[in-house]
């Protein structure tokens, strides 16, 4: 089942679902800010990457975030006494079909969030759990040759989560996103595997706070040996906000309150079988206009 995790660009959504809405960020603004917020969890694909072969494909991702900072646009704390809690399930059902486009393998994807979120910002806190927004991969198309895989595909976000303007801690960001993907992954399953999920996002604007978030380019990596059914490496992700945030038609702040994080860690990988079980942990630096923390992540992807 190799490496169904790749097409996991229907967002995971632990960090977009933190739904982080601190107003302090924008003082001047009666809306909640939706600075700090993506789409895209960030770090969910690391490995295994390639699409697998033609069956159905259950992943459930146990992820958990803490952060006690969030850093300005020079990487300076912005909010005091901040902290932030996030633990999400995230389940998504992969169908690899038998069917070939362009000479690769079609398959598409579904995923849904589940969320519980604890937020204390500026003497303002709120906890809240529930469903964030649905993510839908019509078309993946996967190729394979040798020990190198690379596959192209596009997410669609939809805004069903649970959301309130007024909340600091939301399931769901109330606009919707669509994310073209890249995957190349090199994978020699007696030896060296280096894998990179590549994405860039557009934004819609969230209709409640007339708040439009900026574009934006990141990418989940990996690199790692497999020992027989263990794997062991480092896994992270990069991110650049590319365009301003804009709110009510003007720029958000002197920098377009542009995000910026990289991240990285350790990772573990067992294959019970036919079913690999990652655990992968990833610190963030480098932060700019974004929470930074810690991710703990814990991936079963389970064929039928």
């Amino acid at each position: 089942m190799s490496l169904v995790s790749n097409l996991n660009g229907a967002h995971l959504p632990l960090y977009r679902y933190i739904g982080i809405l601190v107003l302090t960020l924008l003082c001047q603004s009666a809306s909640a800010t939706e600075n700090g917020r993506t789409i895209y969890p960030l770090g969910p694909e690391n490995t295994p990457l390639a699409l697998p072969p033609p069956g159905l494909y259950f992943t459930n991702f146990l992820n958990y975030y803490t952060a006690d900072r969030f850093n300005g646009d020079r990487g300076q704390s912005a909010i005091n006494n901040f902290e932030l809690n996030v633990e999400a399930d995230i389940v998504r059902l992969t169908h690899v079909t038998p069917y070939k486009i362009l000479g690769g393998d079609y398959a598409w994807q579904a995923l849904l969030p589940f969320v519980n979120i604890d937020v204390n910002a500026a003497g303002r806190k709120q906890s809240k759990a529930g469903v964030g927004d649905f993510t839908l991969t019509p078309l993946i198309i996967g190729w394979h040759s040798g020990l190198l895989h690379w596959a192209v595909a596009t997410d669609v976000t939809f805004p069903t989560g649970s959301y309130d303007k007024n909340d600091i801690a939301n399931a769901g960001l109330n606009h919707f996103n669509i994310e073209p993907i890249v995957i190349v992954s090199y994978n020699n399953p007696e030896g060296f595997e280096l894998s990179a999920k590549i994405m860039y996002d557009f934004n819609f604007e969230n209709s409640a706070t007339k708040y439009r978030s900026g574009e934006e380019f990141h990418i989940d990596y990996y690199a790692g040996w497999h020992f027989g059914d263990l794997s062991v490496g480092i896994n992270g992700y990069i991110y650049q906000q590319v365009t301003d945030d804009i709110v009510n038609g003007a720029k958000v702040g002197p920098d377009g309150n542009k995000g910026r994080v990289v991240a990285f860690g350790p990772l573990i990988r067992y294959d019970i079988g036919h079913i690999p079980v990652v655990l992968s942990w990833q610190h963030e630096t480098l932060v700019q206009n974004r929470p930074e923390g810690d991710k703990l992540w814990l991936k079963v992807i389970i064929p039928f």
